[in-house]
């Protein structure tokens, strides 16, 4: 596409600030096959490309691509590792999970606090990810009263999986009277 060919363009500037507006629009395409050029920005010689080339890589990057910002976590720029943190975190997966605990351990106080952050924020995806058992979900009081309405129409508590949508009455079709 014409989009496409202005990126790669860009990309081989010799001009280090068209080249960094190329690493972002690589990363806001989310287009996997920008994934070459950006790993080739991660070791660069400028802070400001590595840093656009790791929040590319959060935007473009899966699980198996995690490994490839043990450079940027221990870069010289501060604004770089915290890049990192934040495209670990978008990741997500085991592998970035690990890599963000060994970031607890940095010596800079703003990339533990954000490495923290990161790991938060992922227990709680995980969380909401996982799937709910009705009678659990009933113990917790249920969603938008969910708990109330079982009671009321006797339904079943027991634990089968949580269908929120169809339990709660949110996912249907609104009825004309």
């Amino acid at each position: 596409t014409q989009v496409s060919s202005l990126i790669e363009d860009a990309s081989r500037s010799g001009d280090e600030r068209v080249r960094q507006s190329a690493m972002f629009a690589m990363g806001r395409t989310s287009d996997a096959r920008w994934l070459p050029s950006v790993l080739a920005e991660l070791d660069g010689v400028s802070a400001a490309l590595r840093h656009e080339a790791t929040v590319a890589l959060g935007e473009i990057g899966g699980e198996g691509d995690a490994v490839h910002l043990a450079g940027p976590l221990d870069d010289s720029d501060l604004d770089v590792q915290l890049a990192a943190v934040a495209s670990l975190e978008r990741i997500g997966g085991e592998a970035a999970t690990g890599m963000l605990r060994q970031a607890l351990r940095s010596s800079e106080p703003s990339v533990r606090e954000a490495a923290q952050a990161a790991l938060d924020a992922l227990k709680i995806e995980q969380g909401l990810s996982e799937p709910r058992r009705a009678g659990e979900m009933r113990r917790r009081g249920g969603m938008f009263g969910g708990a109330a309405q079982a009671q009321a129409f006797g339904e079943d508590t027991s634990d089968e999986e949580y269908d929120a949508a169809s339990r709660e009455g949110w996912g249907q079709p609104a009825q004309n009277g």
